[in-house]
This record gives C-alpha cells, sequence and structure tokens, in this order.
C-alpha cells in the first residue's frame, strides 16, 4: 500500500513539473518608435519546446494590434535549416509564438514585425544549455 501511494505521489511531481511554465525575462527595444518586447525561457534547455511571447507598442505606449510578427531563430555558430515559427495575436499587442532549440550554445533571435508596409527588426540573445 505505502508503494502505491509513493508510487502515485511520485508520478503527480513529474506530471506537474512537465507541465510548468518556466520562468522568463523579459528584454525590450525600441526601433524607429515602436517598442519591441519579447519574453524569454530565463534557463532554456535543447528538445523542449517554449512559448515565447512578443509584445508591441507604438511611440506613444499603445500596443499594435494589427502586426504580422514572426522570429528568425538563428545558432551563428552552427548554420541550420531556417527557424521561423509565426506569432498568433493574443489581443493588447501581445503576440505569441511556440519556440524550440535543437542544440545548445548561443543563439540569436530576430523579431520581426510588419506593420502595414513597413517592416522593423528586432534581435536577441538566448543561450540554450544541454
Amino acid at each position: 500500500m505505502k508503494y502505491r501511494i509513493c508510487l502515485s505521489l511520485l508520478l503527480t511531481i513529474i506530471i506537474l513539473a512537465a507541465c510548468s511554465t518556466p520562468p522568463t525575462t523579459r528584454a525590450e527595444q525600441t526601433i524607429d518608435g515602436l517598442r519591441i518586447a519579447i519574453e524569454l525561457p530565463t534557463r532554456a534547455t535543447v528538445a523542449r519546446t517554449y512559448d515565447l511571447f512578443v509584445t508591441l507598442y507604438d511611440a506613444t505606449g499603445q500596443p499594435i494590434n494589427d502586426a504580422t510578427v514572426f522570429l528568425d531563430l538563428d545558432m551563428p555558430a552552427m548554420p541550420m535549416a531556417v527557424n521561423q515559427p509565426i506569432a498568433t495575436p493574443l489581443g493588447d499587442g501581445r503576440y505569441h509564438i511556440p519556440a524550440a532549440y535543437s542544440m545548445d550554445g548561443e543563439w540569436i533571435i530576430t523579431v520581426h514585425a510588419q506593420i502595414g508596409n513597413r517592416e522593423y527588426q528586432a534581435l536577441f540573445e538566448q543561450r540554450v544549455a544541454p
């Protein structure tokens, strides 16, 4: 009986840990009056999908909801195939992008935001652990 309770408790802990949201870090840049903020995992690891969030604000601080947003995930030390996940708009200038890293090392994340006929780009760094 004790064995079953311990096993059940252990399985519950494993499931909760697998479903938990990792801590994030927020970084932002202003490009030609457009403020681009991104939420990245504080400690990213290989072969795990992360929910990244981009938020866009105009020069007056108002959220921008009508943009097309995608990321370009690149590892400069190890050129790979194109990895450009497209964002889903959530409202209030916020966009969701699921992303995964295939190798450990230094990654560059370029946020592309197309607003009208103008494209903005901001680069952010992400360290990925094995």
